[in-house]
């Protein structure tokens, strides 16, 4: 973070991947990743108050459903390029690709925050490293260096001692924190991949998957969810409701903020900025 922020290399000092393109400037890399912080401890702390204050039922599908559709109406209100065929450019398999890994990282976290307590959530999560650590050597062809690997693995083992104290395991819970980083890792690489070799920037990356994401989680709010108890929780939760807008009003900046950190660096750097984000959550 500090060597982006002050010292900005061709390549990232977190990174395996190598910038293709110059990237932003430092003010605004060092202010994307302050957002994206802030996005992540607020819609953590919103979604976990609706599950164990408001006892909101609906978790994942359609909390998922609603975050993306909100993220989908906010990026055509704001986008505001005048190419509008830009975000066609990427060819449909990999708009695909994101939308399943990340429809996929999104239900298994929020099922994952669900069945875990929030310092469980954190330390799972932090499996998103290794995964994209390797992801880059396999996928994108990026070296394996062990100054890299050590440094990751301090990192890895600090967060885990600070995040001891408020750690339990259930089955279910585990189960989903182990998947969700396999689907965080594959989405983080993809997204990178097609914001480099595409150009395409935060909102207009967004208009072309989250409708997408939206679409593909309709049907299964019926499956998934207890919708039948949702105009009884409506009817009975007006302050819940308020929470809930303001978890989706978060959900929007931060899926902003996660394709533009991951376009202005890299995805390794991305992954690493969540040891940020864990050590402010807990």
């Amino acid at each position: 973070f500090f060597s982006l922020c002050f010292d900005p290399p061709k390549m990232s000092v977190m990174s395996t991947e190598s910038i293709e393109r110059p990237p932003a400037g430092r003010t605004l890399a060092c202010v994307l990743m302050a957002m994206n912080v802030f996005m992540t401890v607020g819609i953590v702390i919103a979604n976990k108050t609706l599950f164990t204050m408001y006892n909101f039922y609906f978790a994942p599908t359609l909390l998922l459903t609603l975050h993306q559709a909100t993220c989908s109406l906010g990026a055509h209100i704001s986008d505001s390029s005048r190419n509008k065929s830009e975000a066609n450019k990427a060819p449909a398999v990999f708009i695909a690709a994101i939308v399943l890994t990340r429809t996929a990282s999104n239900a298994l976290a929020n099922l994952s925050l669900k069945f875990n307590t929030v310092g469980t959530y954190q330390l799972l999560k932090m499996l998103n490293i290794p995964f994209v650590f390797v992801g880059e050597w396999i996928f994108l062809n990026q070296p394996l260096k062990v100054s890299i690997a050590i440094t990751l693995t301090v990192l890895c083992v600090g967060v885990g001692i600070a995040t001891i104290g408020d750690i339990s395991f259930s089955i279910a819970g585990t189960i989903f924190g182990c998947t969700s980083p396999v689907a965080a890792a594959a989405n983080a690489l993809l997204v990178k991949h097609v914001q480099s070799a595409y150009k395409l920037k935060g909102n207009e990356l967004l208009k072309s998957i989250t409708p997408w994401i939206v679409l593909t989680q309709i049907g299964l709010i019926f499956v998934t969810d207890d919708i039948a108890q949702l105009p009884h929780w409506l009817e009975t939760e007006t302050t819940g409701i308020l929470v809930l807008a303001l978890s989706c009003l978060l959900a929007w900046g931060l899926e902003w903020s996660y394709v533009s950190v991951v376009d202005c660096t890299s995805a390794m750097t991305m992954q690493v900025l969540g040891h940020v984000k864990t050590v402010w959550i807990i």
